[in-house]
């Protein structure tokens, strides 16, 4: 189902419906704050599985982050390395990665979006 608002594209893939919902994932930070869980420690060790750690920090997910940083570094600061982004701009990087940006053109949006899905695809986090 795709659903088009201005600069904003919504994809719904039904083979993933709720992984994303809104600004929250499914991880485990999200889940515990509900209390359908009591811890919201990652695999990997760290305290709290959020939508930070999963995309931007979490070791498990290393070659993934790398590939799709490598591939949305261009869009969102061309000839700047991507390390360099996560670091600069952590919080706005998460945004952009879960809602795209009215900054960005409508294509750009749609490119970040299909890193974002072969991300979350290839971690096989939610499988």
């Amino acid at each position: 189902m795709r659903k088009d608002w201005g600069n904003r594209l919504i994809v719904m893939d039904h083979s993933r419906r709720g992984v994303i919902l809104g600004r929250k994932m499914y991880l485990k930070f999200h889940l515990c704050s509900k209390k359908i869980i009591a811890s919201a420690e990652c695999l990997c060790g760290h305290h709290r599985e959020d939508s930070c750690h999963y995309f931007l920090e979490c070791p498990l997910y290393e070659s993934q982050r790398k590939r799709m940083l490598h591939n949305i570094s261009n869009i969102l600061a061309p000839g700047v390395n991507p390390n360099l982004i996560v670091h600069s701009m952590k919080d706005r990087l998460i945004e952009i990665l879960l809602k795209g940006s009215e900054d960005i053109e409508l294509q750009n949006n749609i490119s970040i979006f299909s890193e974002v899905h072969k991300f979350i695809k290839t971690s096989k986090r939610f499988i």
